[in-house]
């Protein structure tokens, strides 16, 4: 396993990699952690004479874009396994992921009950750790324990990717593999509905009007910290305290902190018995359904370049 934490370092392996049959690509990101996520760690591994040769590039210190020749359609075709999130975050940072197989689609595709990772690879005798699913990956240094913790998200794809294959074929469902991994891939660069917090409490639409009002201005105000102390907005207090506070709209910092949950929150009352008051101030917020706008970027997507698995064999 390489640790890639230079831009010299990766210009050192780019003509490696370019030169592979195939990769093998994972991303970890910050986003359980952080207010927005951002790319933290790009897994790589090709087939090298010795066997799976591995590396680990650290984004937080090469920029994302440095691997845009290699995960674009311009270099070798890739596997990944349940390819969405990658190919959205990546695409967040200018990165556009092409030439992909994904084996989620292809256990998907061949009804398997359980589509894991750590579950398909049972079938071809491998395993991996689940130790450092919630890990913190804007954390430095990247110890031994997290590189093997890396390395073994994409060294036994290449082995799960051909026993899967087998199976396709053996089905007669190439192409319907390959139509879906595209559908897949292009979803997931349709830019997401970033929804008002307001929209994502069950329920909202039914409140009385004063709590409406005091709830909405309160999931802004918790945005805002989130956003300032870079953080999970559900880190800073979670939504039912807040619509407690909204239920009762205490008048004062004591009144506040008395509500369950709102003990940590409350240390700085200023902010939320501000935003009680913009509440009891404004109109009704709007509803919690509204339509997404289509984008530029949406619009254009379907000249996006189709995959095949064929392709994986040249």
């Amino acid at each position: 396993m390489t640790l890639v934490d230079s831009e010299r370092a990766l210009e050192t392996l780019t003509p490696t990699l370019l030169g592979a049959r195939r990769l093998a690509v994972d991303v970890e990101s910050n986003g359980m952690h952080a207010y927005r996520p951002r790319v933290c760690t790009v897994q790589l591994a090709w087939e090298a004479p010795s066997g799976v040769a591995c590396a680990v590039v650290d984004t937080l210190k090469v920029p994302v874009s440095a691997l845009a020749p290699v995960l674009s359609y311009a270099g070798p075709p890739k596997v990944l396994h349940d390819l969405g999130f990658d190919a959205r975050i990546l695409a967040a940072e200018g990165v556009l992921l092409d030439r992909v197989a994904d084996t989620e689609v292809m256990g998907r595709m061949l009804g398997r009950p359980r589509l894991g990772l750590a579950a398909l690879l049972d079938e071809v005798g491998a395993t991996v750790s689940k130790e450092l699913q919630q890990h913190d990956w804007a954390r430095r240094p990247i110890g031994e324990v997290e590189l093997e913790y890396l390395e073994g998200d994409v060294k036994h794809l290449f082995g799960l990717w051909d026993h899967l294959l087998h199976q396709v074929r053996a089905a007669g469902i190439e192409p319907e593999v390959e139509e879906e991994t595209q559908h897949k891939l292009l979803g997931a660069y349709r830019p997401e509905v970033v929804r008002p917090p307001h929209t994502r409490v069950k329920g909202f639409d039914a409140l009385d009007a004063p709590t409406r009002r005091a709830l909405f201005e309160l999931l802004q105000e918790r945005e805002r910290v989130a956003e300032r102390l870079d953080r999970p907005p559900y880190k800073i207090v979670n939504t039912e305290a807040l619509l407690s506070v909204a239920r009762r709209r205490p008048a004062d910092a004591t009144s506040l902190a008395r509500i369950p949950g709102m003990q940590r929150a409350a240390s700085r009352p200023a902010g939320w018995l501000a935003a009680l008051e913009r509440g009891e101030a404004r109109l009704d917020p709007p509803a919690t359904t509204t339509e997404p706008s289509l984008s530029q970027k949406e619009r254009t997507t379907d000249s996006h370049q189709k995959t095949t698995l064929q392709q994986f064999h040249k």
